[in-house]
């Protein structure tokens, strides 16, 4: 099965059989103590008549029931199968539409906060350049180092000073 999907197997396995519901028919049975059962029987296509799909002279209830049962439980879990496939491609398709958005939304905040920074290194560059927030003070001829700029941890990307 390598080459073919096992949802594919499945398909193919269910072409051909006998159309159901099917139902299973014991007969001339024994219950054992650990719930195992012993009947001659096998399952049946549900309709009055019909020839039957297996026959055995020993058959568990249990496995009686669940042959009879197994056409619809794989149709119902390839059904389940396609109808997840569909929800995950529509919630991919989704928030790749979503991604798109938020990107552009990041891209567009991103950038109003590079100004912001670039505004604010700016504005303290050019303080000190006019002297505006800083002057000599030191002792005669020896300025002082400028001050720590307070926005330089925001500038830094939030490093601590």
């Amino acid at each position: 099965m390598s080459d073919v999907s096992v949802r594919d197997a499945a398909r193919q396995a269910l072409e051909g059989i006998t159309p159901g519901p099917w139902r299973p028919s014991l007969l001339d049975g024994v219950v054992h103590e650990d719930g195992s059962s012993s009947y001659r029987g096998g399952a049946y296509p549900d309709r009055k008549g019909a020839t039957p799909i297996f026959l055995t002279n020993s058959i568990d209830q249990h496995d009686a029931e669940f042959i009879a049962a197994a056409p619809e439980l794989v149709r119902g879990l390839i059904d389940e199968l396609d109808r997840a496939d569909s929800e995950v491609i529509a919630a991919e398709q989704s928030g790749y539409r979503q991604g798109a958005i938020h990107r552009h939304d990041y891209n567009r905040v991103a950038a109003e906060r590079d100004a912001a920074l670039s505004t604010l290194q700016n504005a303290w560059d050019e303080g000190f350049e006019a002297g505006a927030t800083w002057h000599q003070s030191g002792p005669t001829g020896i300025p002082n180092d400028p001050p720590l700029n307070p926005y330089a941890r925001i500038l830094d990307g939030g490093a601590q000073q």
